[in-house]
């Protein structure tokens, strides 16, 4: 049976109490939460990782930590792509701060532990989330995480699960008259409020007056209050043409044409409000899709092509600098249905994001293990010599 974006949340609601076994997925997000409040507790003081006192307790934090991603990375190979891209994610950012903090670069173990809170804070904001944790209390209590500045407070609350009060706190940032507008969409706190608004609380109505009363304030800039205007109005779009006859995959077809009618940007951000509610609803449908059946067969195009519509939503939404998201879905794509008609371009869309990651101009300039992927998504795809086109 297939570990499910719910049961995710799930498990990672319920590591917040902690335990001390590692033997399935539910034990390992526990021995992840019980560390990433250590390491938390530490980053918020004024010294940080400096003191040498608060070392032996880093480096064991840190050594758990690592020992439950590496756990986990191992579960998340037999299941579904965005299950093994957040665990990937967490891995590669856990060694980093491992290694940081054995150089001695304390800022940088800083940054990657709030890049792993990051990942929760990924997991819960994909799929629809009737009620908030309590079971986060204990920890949120702390009296260094309660003095935590909103926006992080904020992203710590979503990351527990505890999502009416992160839309609270963003909202009072929103209304603050200390902060100016243009920092809410630099540091990407509207971004994160819509996400979890419209994929989580599948509210579309509370965020259209929190944007225009954004918008209407005096010290926003022309284009943002423009824009912001403009998802306000896509919200009601939306909600106005909810399409209940078609599943999921048909619904998100439809809303991603739509977002791409609304006007030009350089940024590809009118379309935001669309791309958030299709990627939610593809989600859900490939977590809710039957299992194969005895002999392995399932609709491998329908698949492909909900993998490959979640990477084209990434490639414009994706703000995660550290770990691409559209490379997994566009390689979840290829594996669906190499013999499909997305197959190809699935597979192009990662060969150009690897090249230009890495500056190469030919494949043979990038890394072995990125030739290596490479290499066997080719071998996947219909053609007489998969060895050609790496050439």
């Amino acid at each position: 049976m297939k570990y499910t974006q719910g049961a995710l949340a799930l498990a990672v609601a319920a590591g917040i109490a902690g335990t001390s076994a590692a033997e399935s997925p539910r034990d390992e997000m526990a021995v992840v939460f019980q560390a990433m409040s250590e390491l938390i507790n530490l980053s918020t003081s004024p010294e940080g990782f400096v003191p040498e006192e608060v070392h032996p307790q880093a480096a064991s934090a840190l050594e758990r930590l690592s020992e439950a991603s590496l756990a986990l990375l191992e579960h998340a190979e037999s299941r579904e792509a965005d299950f093994f891209a957040l665990s990937q994610g967490l891995v590669h950012d856990v060694e980093a701060a491992r290694i940081a903090f054995e150089l001695g670069r304390f800022e940088d173990v800083r940054l990657r532990v709030s890049l792993v809170t990051g990942r929760c804070i990924d997991c819960h904001s994909r799929l629809p989330d009737l009620e908030d944790s309590a079971l986060a209390d204990r920890w949120l209590a702390n009296a260094k995480l309660q003095r935590l500045p909103d926006p992080d407070r904020a992203r710590l609350l979503v990351a527990t699960r505890r999502f009416d009060e992160a839309m609270e706190t963003w909202e009072r940032l929103f209304q603050d008259s200390s902060r100016k507008p243009i920092e809410a969409e630099v540091f990407g706190w509207i971004r994160e409020y819509l996400s979890i608004s419209i994929r989580v609380k599948r509210d579309l109505v509370r965020p259209r007056k929190v944007l225009r009363q954004l918008a209407e304030r005096a010290d926003t800039p022309q284009y943002l209050a423009r824009r912001l205007s403009n998802w306000a109005r896509a919200l009601e779009d939306v909600e106005a043409s909810p399409a209940p006859a078609l599943n999921g995959l048909a619904r998100a077809r439809t809303l991603i044409e739509g977002g791409l009618t609304l006007g030009p940007s350089p940024f590809a951000d009118e379309g935001l409000i669309h791309d958030l509610a299709a990627s939610s609803l593809l989600l859900a449908w490939i977590d809710s899709r039957p299992e194969p059946t005895s002999d392995g067969e399932e609709n491998g195009a329908d698949l492909a092509e909900a993998w490959y519509l979640l990477g084209l939503i990434e490639s414009r939404i994706e703000s995660d600098a550290w770990f691409s998201r559209m490379e997994t879905y566009m390689d979840a794509a290829v594996r669906a249905a190499p013999d499909g008609p997305l197959a190809e371009r699935a597979y192009e869309a990662i060969e150009e994001s690897l090249l230009l990651s890495f500056g190469a101009s030919t494949v043979d300039g990038l890394p072995s293990s990125e030739r290596t992927r490479l290499e066997e998504l080719r071998a996947l795809l219909p053609t007489d010599d998969p060895s050609a086109r790496l050439k």
